[in-house]
């Protein structure tokens, strides 16, 4: 602790917290003698609290009439502080509680569309299985609302694509995510081995919603290609996407690990733009704390980043030390 910090404390009056009890009391009921009960205390010790305690800050809490007890305009300001530092002291005697009980723990992840619909749901079930007492709010997300949601402490653990600032935010290497075009199988574009986007755009798609961080992503790229995108078609899941696409109605825009696992049913072109494959990063807050089973969780992702069939970025899928140190 350094000087000023000292000083600092060294200057406070010393009150507990069965006088900030009594105070409220006091404020909710209008008579001291009713506070003394509520606080379990007798009127003397009552009186005797509050007078010790208008002698140690100096100024006058309360207008003691026979009518009832009121707050001055002091009285006011100290309740107002009392109770904002009753609720920070029972918040931090609830949490550790909970950590000293073994209670459970809840990590919210917003991961962008390819993580959200494929990486960890396949990922996901060992770890609860490994830990029963954890819960996981996972939601999909564009990577920059990820980014701004971990810096404002919104939620735990993001995945994003690292093509987006994360200046204030800790990450480590995940996956690496490729976008292809489908097609069907009869299709103008089907004896194509490759291709660029600006030249799929001369084509019907079939789409997501708008409203789909992919779909988003994808609108936002036919719009720096100067085309508009002819979208004859939203849908609500890839599964949906992939039947349009058979049946020849459009093209559409995949992750390259959800077009595999779609049988041979239509075929996948890959995109000759350098934004269609990115690295995709596991972040947290540099700024904000957070959980032991958050870290446990990036940790179990990183580790079965190992697993996958995909490439993944140099330096991904080893547990990291820092982790086991927090842990």
């Amino acid at each position: 602790m350094d000087q000023l910090s000292e000083r600092v404390l060294a200057g406070l009056p010393r009150f507990d917290f069965v006088d900030l009890r009594l105070l409220c009391f006091v404020a909710q009921s209008g008579s001291l003698t009713l506070a003394a009960e509520q606080a379990c205390l007798s009127l003397p010790a009552a009186s005797m609290r509050i007078k010790q305690l208008e002698n140690s800050l100096g100024l006058t809490l309360l207008h003691r009439r026979t009518r009832g007890t009121t707050l001055t305009s002091a009285g006011r300001t100290f309740i107002e502080h009392a109770r904002t530092v009753l609720r920070a002291a029972g918040e931090m005697s609830e949490s550790m509680a909970q950590l000293a009980g073994g209670q459970r723990g809840r990590v919210v992840v917003w991961a962008n569309t390819t993580a959200f619909r494929d990486f960890i749901p396949r990922e996901l079930p060992d770890f609860l299985v490994e830990h029963p007492d954890v819960d996981i709010e996972l939601r999909e997300h564009t990577s920059p609302e990820i980014v701004n949601a971990l810096r404002d402490a919104v939620v735990d653990v993001g995945i994003l694509s690292s093509s987006f600032d994360t200046t204030g935010l800790r990450s480590i290497p995940y996956r690496l995510d490729e976008i292809v075009i489908c097609v069907g199988l009869t299709h103008a574009l089907s004896s194509m081995r490759s291709i660029t986007f600006a030249d799929c755009l001369h084509y019907d798609f079939v789409g997501l919603s708008a409203t789909n961080p992919l779909q988003s992503f994808v609108l936002s790229n036919a719009v720096n290609a100067g085309h508009a995108m002819r979208l004859r078609v939203e849908v609500a899941s890839f599964d949906d996407l992939a039947s349009l696409v058979k049946a020849g109605i459009g093209i559409a825009i995949f992750p390259l690990s959800i077009a595999k696992s779609l049988g041979g049913v239509v075929r996948i072109l890959p995109l000759n733009d350098a934004w269609a494959v990115q690295e995709l990063k596991i972040c947290w807050s540099e700024k904000h704390e957070i959980s032991a089973a958050a870290f446990e969780l990036i940790n179990h992702l990183n580790e079965r980043s190992l697993s996958t069939e995909n490439p993944i970025p140099e330096g991904a899928g080893e547990r990291l030390p820092y982790f086991n140190e927090r842990s």
